[in-house]
């Protein structure tokens, strides 16, 4: 009977640590709901199931550990993609809450010691997520930028440049700065500074997708342009940065695999973000005027959220120029968020 016991124990502890370290991409962020109160979420894409529950570890400054926790799994969604050959992907949501005081030098947070589920063409080493959050008491209060949900577009043709939409939204206002960084490599101590994957023979940091390739991303925006000719698929990690005041406050990372396919534009659905929008004046006393370039009859989604994600406009048209009449909401910084077909785009508005 102890034998029997021993044996399920040992399966159980395996099978919990073979769900639990594996994971293809994703990040963590940190989402200020009161003085000193939290919620922390971590988003992760998967090619199979994952654990109930996953450890979220916070540091101060000094490297100190000064809490731990397990965040509770919400939600699973999934990525169907549009090219037959690529399987669908699951995206799981975990997240909890946390209480953390005031402290001047800030806090980051990492879920580590998790292998890629997958073999990725362009580097050698593990998954790890990681976010860094000011002091709680810092004028204002402070959210994470938010990285816009994952889009069906992570696969790309060999040989074509393909454009991603990797911006954040910051519930805050906070002015953001994007990097393409060398993806971090889940450390076994969790402190800084982090160890960092491997390149494999034929890629670095100037070009993570190799000879002939192309990787670059708009460092106001977050649209990333990407080009690869090797077949497989390629990690590339993303820095969103927020400064206040010209300081630096806090940054997320989202490190995510592309795919990339023989195939040509025309049998890969082009989902690519949509670049030629314009808003004027912005800031404005309410009166946008918007002009998207669109073909004719494609018809244009517009939504509007406040700081705080709540959805405060909705509205759809098909000409490329509008007026929009916001004068109704209070003043303060807004997102629009405009949808033409799969292409979507994040933008900030001020009514001032």
């Amino acid at each position: 009977m102890k034998k029997t016991l021993f044996i399920l124990f040992i399966l159980s502890v395996f099978s919990s640590t073979s769900f639990s370290h594996h994971g293809i991409g994703g990040e963590l962020w940190f989402e200020q709901t009161g003085q000193n109160q939290y919620n922390i979420f971590l988003r992760a894409l998967r090619l199979d199931s994952a654990p109930a529950n996953r450890e979220v570890r916070i540091y101060n400054s000094s490297n100190t550990l000064v809490t731990s926790l397990f965040l509770s799994r919400d939600s699973v969604t999934s990525i169907d993609f549009v090219y037959p050959s690529i399987p669908y992907q699951k995206v799981h949501h975990w997240s909890g809450t946390i209480t953390l005081a005031n402290n001047p030098s800030g806090y980051f947070a990492v879920s580590t010691s998790l292998n890629r589920s997958y073999n990725p063409q362009n580097v050698i080493g593990q998954l790890m997520f990681y976010c860094q959050i000011p002091d709680p008491a810092i004028v204002g209060g402070n959210s994470n930028p938010k990285f816009v949900n994952f889009p069906d577009s992570l696969i790309m043709c060999n040989s074509l440049t393909r454009i991603h939409d990797f911006s954040c939204i910051d519930p805050d206002g906070d002015s953001l700065v994007y990097s393409i960084i060398k993806p971090f490599s889940s450390p076994t101590s969790s402190i800084k500074p982090f160890s960092t994957i491997t390149w494999k023979s034929g890629y670095n940091s100037v070009n993570v997708f190799g000879a002939g390739g192309v990787s670059s991303v708009n460092s106001s925006n977050g649209i990333v342009s990407v080009r690869s000719a090797f077949s497989g698929m390629h990690t590339i990690a993303i820095k969103c940065e927020e400064f206040r005041g010209g300081v630096k406050i806090g940054e997320v990372i989202r490190d995510v695999p592309i795919h990339n396919i023989n195939c040509s534009s025309s049998s890969l659905m082009d989902y690519n973000v949509l670049q030629n929008i314009e808003i004027y004046p912005n800031p404005s006393n309410g009166l946008f005027t918007i002009q998207v370039e669109t073909e004719s009859n494609t018809l244009v989604k517009l939504e509007i959220y406040s700081i705080n994600g709540k959805k405060v406009f909705l509205n759809e048209f098909y000409s490329n120029i509008n007026e929009l009449d916001l004068r109704e909401l209070p003043k303060g910084v807004y997102f629009i968020q405009i949808t033409q077909e799969n292409k979507v785009i994040t933008k900030k508005i001020v009514i001032s």
